[in-house]
């Protein structure tokens, strides 16, 4: 199980990945899903905020805002 994330946006954006200690940088272009990102961590969408993800939960961005996909 691994968390996804989908950017439903047009626009790419800067994403960091707080996995316990380690901070993994990257971006995610728009329209695009990032898929098994890690097993539970915080998910820093640059400009956009940050959330809490774990098991198999997807997490969304769409109209510049961060959720989990229900």
């Amino acid at each position: 199980m691994a968390v996804d994330l989908k950017n439903e946006d047009s626009k790419s954006y800067d994403i960091k990945i707080h996995d316990g200690p380690t901070v993994t940088s990257s971006s995610i272009d728009g329209g695009t899903t990032r898929v098994g990102i890690c097993s539970e961590c915080t998910i820093e969408v640059v400009g956009v905020g940050t959330i809490e993800a774990s098991g198999d939960q997807v997490v969304v961005v769409k109209d510049g805002e961060l959720s989990i996909q229900e």
